[in-house]
């Protein structure tokens, strides 16, 4: 196993979704402090021009950063949904879409869109019979696939019915995927290029991958090696960003070898990454703090930004 540093590699401007050309202009910031105090943030999303969204798993609220100069907005108010989970950017650009969860339990989770400008509830789409919403990923075709981690299934909601307000609707659900009652199983999942699935387990530490059109579900590391891997991030179709909560670390999985390289780690507690212009963006969650009544928390939280790796 390799072990590097995230700054110290050559740049590639990379697009989210592969190898192409971003046109987000380079920047040259590399952290970004969140101003509220019990903010937990834990997914991250990312627009077409750089603007980076990060929702809150306390308190509810998305903000909005410039990836160039940290100013930060508030899409949504703290309070406006309940614990916010993952983030992504609708294809269309004008959505962005949030797991409003609930860590006691006492809701349903859901899928929100929100106006990518002024924070309004445009689409809800229910999870049936519970569950716990956790990350989102389209496919090539606008579908989108939604993990549940307490439920051990892969929620999707179909294209042509994204600007509705239909409820999610099951799409997978698998032995393979079952934890213990009460812990995180499925957890950060991306569409590849060739339309496949890639999505973690908390719990096991495992790392599928699923093909959309069978529901094939193969193993990307039969001999494991991961702790707690959450978010995960596609380089290229070879390369694969994964991020490993309670290690503090984020690594790069080569692909289809398995080989892994150590990227950054000595981070308090990451949750997941994205690629935005040239830099590789990584939330700092600190989220098992947000459950325990010490350590506290360290402030100011951050996301940290690192130069995309080169192939």
């Amino acid at each position: 196993m390799k072990k590097i540093l995230l700054g110290t590699i050559s740049t590639l401007v990379l697009s989210a979704c592969g190898a192409s050309t971003s046109t987000i202009a380079p920047c040259e910031l590399t952290s970004i402090n969140l101003k509220t105090d019990q903010y937990f943030p834990e997914g991250i999303a990312s627009d077409a021009q750089g603007n980076i969204f990060v929702g809150s798993a306390a308190t509810g609220a998305i903000s909005r950063f410039d990836s160039c100069s940290a100013q930060e907005k508030t899409l949504i108010a703290p309070g406006t949904l309940t614990n916010v989970i993952g983030t992504i950017v609708d294809p269309q650009g004008d959505i962005v879409w949030a797991c409003n969860s609930d860590f006691s339990g006492k809701n349903f989770p859901s899928i929100v869109g929100l106006d990518l400008v002024s924070g309004a509830v445009k689409h809800t789409h229910n999870y049936p019979n519970g569950g716990f919403c956790n990350d989102l990923a389209f496919d090539k075709d606008g579908n989108l696939y939604v993990s549940d981690s307490m439920a051990h299934r892969v929620m999707k909601v179909p294209a042509e019915d994204l600007r509705s307000n239909k409820g999610a609707e099951e799409w997978l659900k698998d032995d393979r995927f079952v934890v213990p009652q009460g812990k995180f199983g499925l957890n950060g999942l991306v569409v590849d290029s060739k339309n496949q699935l890639l999505l973690s387990n908390f719990e096991k530490g495992a790392l599928y991958q699923i093909d959309l059109k069978t529901r094939t579900i193969s193993d990307l590391l039969p001999d494991g090696g991961l702790i707690t891997p959450d978010g995960v991030e596609i380089l290229d179709d070879n390369r694969l960003i994964v991020v490993e909560g309670s290690k503090g670390q984020v690594s790069l999985i080569e692909l289809p070898s398995g080989r892994r390289t150590i990227l950054a780690d000595g981070m308090k507690f990451p949750t997941t990454a994205k690629v935005v212009g040239d830099k590789l963006w990584v939330v700092e969650g600190q989220i098992f703090e947000l459950f325990a009544e010490s350590p506290a928390p360290v402030h100011p939280f951050k996301l940290l930004a690192f130069d995309v790796p080169q192939n």
